[in-house]
């Protein structure tokens, strides 16, 4: 028969039993007790001190170092334990696997469940979060024609630089060089342009320079009309149909400049000068490509700030209107998964097929009013005079069927 009591207390028989071991609850000084002959006359008995120590809770901090690069794995977690009893064994997939070293390597963007278990089994848990900058990107279009600059080349402008780290430097020459001109000039072909941040990340671009246009055959047809006062009536005539022209008279534009016929010309000897510039439109380019990353949930600028931030991790916030965790009306998160959707929701993916791409999502509510403002991109850089294409995916969490995607949409 057994029997643990506090230390210096006398056990009666009710404090024995035929258990081993015996479980003790809090650490102290205890005596020891063990009787013979199941506790019945004529036992003999045996006692002893002994003292329950109790570890100190166990406890973890976590460090990275950073992502300097959206996208890519590079990130390594630290994790210093204390308390409990070394050594201790070490997991970030919550516990699927454990490792002896309390270092892991080549970590992407992304919440990460960490575990710690000592000597004795005990574990401590933490949930941690590894960010990156947003996506490094840019646009790249020609600003002026290679007919302008024959010997330059084409003006090619970089603009709408966004995500990365600034300051920003470019390349015009296949990322041979970088400066911190967004402008060079580039012959006719196809070029690879990039954008390069503080960190070394860099995103490439493609431009293609048209061929200068063939210089035009300009003829007088047929000959100078005459007016009644004595004033001439010139007719230019070009011969390509894919250029445009404007005609001036001794460095004076025609009016209108487009007109190829000049009227009232007194006479005497004259300059008239046609210039030319090809009318077949120009090739395409991305002004801005809005990509939201990867990455743990995130919130953005570009959202109305009447709207509050949900980051779907049970965080109750002031703006928050309902139960945290829940995309509720006024509110949005921009992630890659809707965690706790309403029963009603369809789950949507980033529609560029990245399994980590992450989408804002938005419950509209009735918080930006009628004709309100919901997201907005400001301070984009246009190219002048030309026409502008609009696309854009959506998807409605309340519909299913083909009617749930809206196609890109297009106006200028």
């Amino acid at each position: 028969m057994y029997a643990v009591v506090a230390d210096g207390v006398t056990p009666t028989s009710g404090d024995f039993a035929i258990t081993n071991p015996v479980t003790i609850s809090s650490p102290g000084d205890y005596d020891v007790y063990v009787r013979d002959n199941n506790g019945n006359a004529g036992y003999c008995e045996a006692s002893f001190d002994i003292t329950v120590l109790q570890d100190t809770p166990m406890g973890i901090s976590v460090s990275n170092t950073p992502i300097l690069c959206s996208g890519d794995n590079q990130a390594t977690i630290t994790i210093t334990a204390s308390g409990g009893e070394a050594p201790y064994t070490y997991s970030i997939d919550n516990g699927t696997t454990y490792q002896i070293s309390n270092t892991f390597n080549n970590l992407g963007a992304g919440n990460y469940n960490i575990r710690v278990r000592d000597a004795n089994n005990c574990e401590a848990n933490q949930t941690y979060s590894i960010t990156e900058p947003f996506t490094l990107s840019a646009s790249a279009a020609v600003t002026q024609l290679v007919e302008c600059n024959p010997s330059d080349g084409a003006e090619v402008r970089i603009t709408n630089a966004q995500g990365g780290t600034a300051p920003y430097t470019y390349s015009f020459d296949g990322g041979l060089t970088y400066g911190a001109n967004a402008i060079g000039y580039l012959l006719a072909g196809t070029h690879t342009l990039y954008i390069q941040d503080a960190n070394g990340c860099t995103y490439p671009m493609t431009v293609t320079i048209e061929q200068a246009p063939t210089p035009p055959n300009v003829t007088l047809t047929p000959t100078v009309d005459y007016s009644c006062d004595g004033t001439g009536i010139v007719t230019i005539s070009p011969d390509d149909a894919s250029l445009d022209y404007t005609y001036s008279i001794n460095g004076t534009p025609n009016t209108p400049a487009d007109s190829n016929v000049f009227t009232n010309v007194p006479i005497g000897t004259h300059t008239i000068s046609v210039d030319y510039i090809s009318n077949a439109a120009p090739t395409p380019s991305t002004l801005l490509l809005e990509s939201f990353g990867t990455g743990v949930n995130t919130s953005i600028t570009q959202i109305d700030p009447a709207y509050c931030y949900e980051p779907q991790d049970g965080t109750v916030r002031a703006c928050d209107p309902g139960v945290p965790n829940r995309i509720n009306d006024g509110e949005y998160s921009v992630t890659q998964v809707i965690s706790s959707p309403f029963g009603t929701w369809l789950s949507p993916n980033d529609h560029s097929g990245d399994i980590n791409g992450r989408f804002p999502a938005i419950n509209v509510g009735g918080v930006a009013g009628v004709g309100g403002i919901i997201y907005a991109k400001r301070g984009i850089e246009v190219i002048p005079n030309r026409d502008i294409s609009v696309s854009l995916w959506a998807f409605n969490l309340l519909r299913s069927g083909t009617s749930a995607v809206t196609r890109p949409s297009k106006s200028n």
